[in-house]
């Protein structure tokens, strides 16, 4: 979880350069894309079901200004914080140290995220956006 210019999805997507003993197309196939911006991808969507590892950047990593990429932010919050669909995550005790003081943690997904936590995190994630936002998912 990380949208920012210096760590974000398609530079996680690259990581199998740093060990020649990952796969680079066994990996890409792996890696579970989420929406980053509010306005054009909408609420957080239902493929955080399928992620077994979440690699979340601390502090959170952004390139639109806070609020913009809520969608991003609501599922590093939850991770965090270990409620919401977080719940369904253990943190590893693995942390990567990354340059400008940002860490990687590691959850590891310890049982399947449940429908009804998934659709309270739609749920919160368009409370906080208000009555007027426009889903672009509708």
């Amino acid at each position: 979880m990380a949208s920012g210019g210096g760590i974000n999805q398609s530079i996680f997507q690259e990581i199998w350069q740093l060990n020649p003993d990952l796969d680079r197309n066994a990996l890409s196939s792996r890696i579970v894309i989420f929406p980053e911006v509010d306005s054009r991808d909408g609420p957080p969507s239902e493929s955080i079901k399928r992620c077994d590892i979440a690699l979340v950047g601390v502090p959170m990593q952004l390139h639109l200004v806070k609020g913009e990429q809520y969608n991003m932010e609501i599922l590093q919050q939850d991770l965090i914080q270990g409620s919401g669909i977080g719940a369904a995550f253990d943190k590893a005790p693995t942390i990567f140290s990354m340059d400008k003081d940002i860490k990687i943690f590691v959850y590891n997904r310890r049982r399947k995220i449940t429908d009804t936590e998934y659709q309270d995190l739609v749920e919160r994630f368009l409370k906080v956006k208000g009555p007027d936002y426009k889903n672009p998912r509708k």
